[in-house]
């Protein structure tokens, strides 16, 4: 029934697509157009866990929730599981020669791209009271191939780049959350409204490779220590909110776009700045960088948890708010 929701309404978006109907068990029938794009999807399905976390309403804002914690967890609580195993299949001639030409394509139209190292999310589960994250390495031309494509579709999960990125829940002294509009400029979600948010940066923590197997318990390591600071640095970077007006973040979860299966790891944390300060701060910050963003913007805490949040939202933001709407229901623990 969820694919079958999900394929009516994107019927109105590609003329192209022919109508695939679903039925128990997860197999379907498939037809032309439909069969690739059917199969992708339920293949995240069955990648990721059930549908009863999917939220298909529209293609843009789609999004499933990879991983919903019970707490926001504190860097302390982390555990990471750091692999060459949990990096991503190269072996299809294939999708890397699709790689390389996408990057080369993308070069050509932008003088700001480059490449760089990122980790790679080859799964999650709690323990105790602790979460604990499968991470490998990969690096952003391996995502643009893979999941900027118009061929992504196409790719399997082993293959995929499945860099986990990061989005940031910044709610201010007055009771606002703070998000920003993007540019036209960005490779993604052009115009959109999100929440600040990048990526944890593996060359940030000095990891070149991933060894056979290593798993980090300590809070302190490198490895966990920059999955929490990058969230600090790209509220900085994009709001331009100084580092010490800002709390230490908490791990509320991840969430998974449909649209190209980007994954985001979405925290929380406060500002002891108002609307009007974090304003000031941003139009500064601003005038000496204006490539990702067009405009700061605030919503009311109260909206953010009633579900009255009406700006157009990739999914994983969307997701990602409604982790946040979990955790201040559950008592914000």
């Amino acid at each position: 029934p969820v694919l079958g929701h999900l394929l009516r309404s994107m019927r109105r978006q590609l003329p192209n697509l022919v109508y695939c109907d679903v039925h128990r068990g997860g197999h379907f029938l498939q037809e032309d157009a439909a069969s690739s794009f059917a199969a992708a999807i339920e293949s995240l399905i069955r990648q990721d866990g059930d549908a009863s976390e999917l939220d298909t309403t529209q293609n843009a804002s789609g999004y499933r929730v990879v991983l919903r914690t019970a707490k926001a967890f504190a860097s302390s609580d982390v555990v990471v599981r750091f692999g060459r195993a949990h990096n991503r299949d190269e072996s299809s001639e294939v999708v890397e020669t699709e790689i390389a030409a996408e990057w080369a394509r993308r070069l050509a139209s932008s003088q700001r791209m480059f490449n760089a190292s990122k980790f790679r999310f080859a799964g999650s589960h709690t323990e105790g009271r602790s979460v604990v994250l499968d991470l490998g390495l990969t690096d952003y031309r391996s995502f643009v191939g893979t999941q900027l494509s118009r061929s992504w579709l196409t790719v399997s999960k082993t293959q995929r780049a499945e860099t986990l990125s990061n989005g940031v829940i910044v709610e201010t002294a007055d009771g606002h959350i703070v998000m920003i509009q993007r540019s036209s400029a960005v490779a993604e979600a052009q115009g959109l409204v999100v929440c600040p948010g990048g990526h944890a940066e593996p060359e940030r923590a000095r990891i070149s490779a991933a060894p056979e197997d290593i798993e980090v318990h300590d809070g302190s390591s490198a490895i966990v220590r920059e999955f929490f600071d990058s969230a600090i640095e790209e509220v900085v970077d994009e709001t331009g909110i100084p580092r010490a007006s800002l709390s230490p973040p908490r791990f509320i979860g991840i969430v998974r776009r449909i649209e190209n299966a980007r994954l985001v790891a979405f925290f929380v944390l406060t500002c002891d700045m108002s609307i009007d300060q974090v304003s000031a701060a941003y139009l500064e910050h601003h005038r000496e960088d204006s490539f990702e963003s067009t405009q700061i913007l605030f919503c009311p805490t109260e909206d953010v948890i009633n579900d009255r949040v009406y700006h157009p939202m990739p999914g994983c933001h969307v997701g990602g708010l409604q982790l946040f709407r979990d955790w201040v229901r559950g008592g914000r623990s």
